[in-house]
C-alpha cells in the first residue's frame, strides 16, 4: 500500500485544457497545434481534389481551393490563386515547386513558389525544420525554351492527411475451474491501459467491482468454485493514428501470437475509404504473411468518403473509391462486413468511376448511395462475391451495379441515369450468378436503355444465371424502363423470377433460345 504521494512541481511540463480561474489556465495556439499534430500528419485534406492545379495559359497556373495541415497548423485557401511561373531559360531545364509552408516567426501558413536550379534534374528540396516547414504540392518541369506547359510537365506530389482511426481485435479465453480460485492470468494479447475486458462466469457477467486487473493478473474478490466456466473477452486496441505504418506493425505483432482472422474497424467519418483500402492492399501485398492468409474486417460506424482513392477519371484509369480487390499474383483473401456501418454516401465526379475496384472482392451487408456522377460502376472486376447488400445510384451518364462476373445473393439494386444507359447487371464474358433481390433500372434518355440484366452481342461465351429475382415495373415521370432482361448473346438461365415483361426470343430479350432457358417465371409486377 502507498504511504505518501508527492506531486513534483516543475516548470518543464505543459498541460491543457482546463477551465481558467483568474486567468491561471491560459491556453494558447501552440497548445492546440501540438495536440493537432499528434492526431494528423502533414498534408492536405481528402475532399474533392484539394489544391487542384489548372493550366491557365502559357506559363500561368491556378491553384484551387483547399485545406492543408502542417505541424498542427492549417491553411485554408478560400479562392483560387493564380501563379505566373518564371520564364523558361533558352538552353537549360529546371524544376520548380509550388506548395504551402509554415512560417513560424510570421505566425502564418502561406502558398509558396520556388524556382528550381538551372540544369538540375531534381526538384528543390523542401525545408523541413527550423522557422519554415514546406509542404510541396506540385513539381513543374520547365523545359528549355518553352512558352507553354503541357500535361507531362506537372508532377502531382500532394500528400494526404491520415486521420486517426481506431481498430479493435477481439480475443477470447475460456477455461473451467478444477479448484476454487481467486485469481487467473490473461493469456491472450492485452494492454492494461487501452483494452476493454469483460468476464463472465457460467454466462453471468461480472461487474468491474467484483475483480481487478493488474497487467495480466486478475484478482477475484470472491472465490470462483470448482466446475465453473470462466469466459474472458479482451477487445485489444490497435493504434491507427498518424499513418498506416503503426497499424501494420501492430498487426504483425499480433500475427506472431496467433493467425489473425477478424478485426473491427471503427470509422472516423472522414476518409475511411482511404484507410480501408490501404489496410486491404497492405494485407494482400504483404509477402511476409502466409500465402493463403485470410482476414475479415467488420466496419463499424459512419463510413466517410471525402475523395477517391486513386484514378484520373479516364475510362482506362477510372476514379476508384474502395480498392478492395487483389492482384492476380495474390492468393490471400480479405472479407469486408458492413453490418455495423451506416449507409455510405458518395458524390461522384465527371468522367469514369468505380466504387469497389479490383478482382476477388468479398463484401456483405453494405448499403451504398451514389448521389451524383457521370459514368459509374459499383463493381467492375472478376470473381465478385456480394451478399445482403443494397445499391442506389443516380448519374448523368451510363451506370451499372455489376459490370462483372461472380456471385450476388440477396442484393437490391435501384439505379437511374438522366442521360445514358442504366444496367443493374452487365455480363463481362464470364459467369455471373444472381440469386434474389429487387432490381430497378430507369433512364431519362430516349436513345438509351434501362435493363436489369444485360449482355452485349459480342459476349458469345458469357454465362448468366438468375434465380428468384424480382424486377417490377415502377412508373416515374420523365423516366422509362426498357425491359428486365436483354441477352444479345451467350448463355443464360432465368428461373422462378418475378418479371414485369416476359423474356422470350420473340421480343428480342434472348439472342438464341437454344442457349438460353426461361422457366417458372411469373410475369407480373410486384413491388
Amino acid at each position: 500500500m502507498a504511504t505518501e504521494t508527492r506531486v513534483l512541481e516543475t516548470a518543464n511540463v505543459e498541460f491543457a485544457p482546463f477551465n481558467s480561474r483568474n486567468k491561471d489556465r491560459v491556453i494558447n495556439a501552440n497548445h492546440l497545434a501540438r495536440w493537432l499534430s499528434s492526431t494528423n500528419n502533414n498534408g492536405i485534406a481528402r475532399k474533392f481534389n484539394e489544391f487542384a492545379l489548372t493550366r491557365v495559359n502559357n506559363l500561368t497556373v491556378s491553384i484551387g481551393t483547399g485545406v492543408g495541415f502542417v505541424d498542427g497548423h492549417h491553411i485554408y485557401l478560400k479562392e483560387s490563386q493564380t501563379i505566373e511561373l518564371e520564364p523558361s531559360n533558352a538552353s537549360r531545364d529546371r524544376i520548380d515547386t509550388i506548395g504551402y509552408r509554415l512560417e513560424v516567426n510570421e505566425r502564418r501558413v502561406m502558398l509558396y513558389y520556388t524556382i528550381g536550379e538551372l540544369g538540375s534534374t531534381t526538384a528543390p528540396t523542401p525545408i523541413t525544420e527550423g522557422d519554415y516547414i514546406e509542404i510541396p504540392l506540385y513539381n513543374i518541369s520547365v523545359k528549355a525554351g518553352i512558352s507553354q506547359l503541357l500535361d507531362g510537365h506537372v508532377q502531382d506530389v500532394r500528400q494526404y492527411v491520415v486521420s486517426s482511426a481506431t481498430y479493435f481485435k477481439p480475443y477470447y479465453q475460456t477455461f473451467t475451474t478444477t479448484t476454487a480460485i481467486t485469481s487467473a492470468d490473461i493469456t491472450v494479447p492485452y494492454n492494461n491501459n487501452t483494452d476493454v475486458v469483460t468476464i463472465t462466469v457460467n454466462g453471468i457477467l461480472l461487474s468491474d467491482t467484483q475483480y481487478e486487473i493488474n497487467n495480466k493478473a486478475i484478482t477475484f474478490y470472491n472465490s470462483i468454485y470448482s466446475g465453473n466456466e470462466v469466459h474472458i473477452e479482451v477487445w485489444h486496441f490497435l493504434d491507427g493514428s498518424g499513418s498506416m505504418d503503426s497499424l501494420n506493425t501492430a498487426i504483425k505483432q499480433l500475427e506472431d501470437v496467433e493467425k489473425v482472422k477478424k478485426y473491427y474497424y471503427f470509422c472516423n467519418g472522414v476518409n475511411d475509404n482511404i484507410l480501408l483500402s490501404d489496410l486491404a492492399q497492405n494485407f494482400l501485398n504483404d509477402t511476409s504473411l502466409d500465402s493463403n492468409a485470410q482476414m475479415e474486417i467488420v466496419v463499424c460506424g459512419n463510413c466517410g468518403v471525402s475523395n477517391n482513392y486513386s484514378g484520373d477519371g479516364t475510362q482506362s484509369y477510372p476514379y476508384t473509391y474502395f480498392a478492395f480487390g487483389r492482384a492476380a499474383t495474390s492468393t490471400k483473401t480479405i472479407y469486408f462486413n458492413f453490418a455495423n456501418c451506416s449507409r455510405i454516401s458518395i458524390y461522384g465526379n465527371s468522367g469514369y468511376s468505380t466504387i469497389f475496384s479490383g478482382a476477388d472482392i468479398n463484401i456483405r451487408n453494405v448499403a451504398v448511395n451514389v448521389e451524383a456522377g457521370e459514368h459509374v460502376d459499383i463493381f467492375n472486376g472478376t470473381n465478385i462475391h456480394c451478399q445482403d447488400s443494397e445499391f442506389w445510384m443516380t448519374t448523368w451518364g451510363d451506370c451499372c451495379v455489376g459490370r462483372c462476373c461472380g456471385y450476388f445473393d440477396k442484393v437490391r439494386t435501384s439505379i437511374t441515369s438522366t442521360g445514358g444507359n442504366a444496367y443493374c447487371f452487365y455480363g463481362n464474358g464470364r459467369l455471373l450468378r444472381v440469386i434474389g433481390g429487387d432490381h430497378y433500372a430507369w433512364t431519362a434518355d430516349s436513345s438509351s436503355e434501362a435493363v436489369c440484366f444485360y449482355v452485349e452481342a459480342y459476349q458469345t461465351e458469357n454465362v448468366m444465371h438468375v434465380t428468384m429475382a424480382n424486377c417490377p415495373e415502377s412508373a416515374r415521370s420523365g423516366y422509362t424502363q426498357t425491359r428486365p432482361i436483354k441477352i444479345n448473346n451467350g448463355y443464360a438461365t432465368f428461373m422462378m423470377n418475378t418479371l414485369w415483361m416476359v423474356a422470350t426470343q420473340a421480343n428480342g430479350s434472348f439472342y438464341d433460345a437454344t442457349k438460353c432457358i426461361a422457366s417458372g417465371n411469373a410475369i407480373i409486377s410486384k413491388n
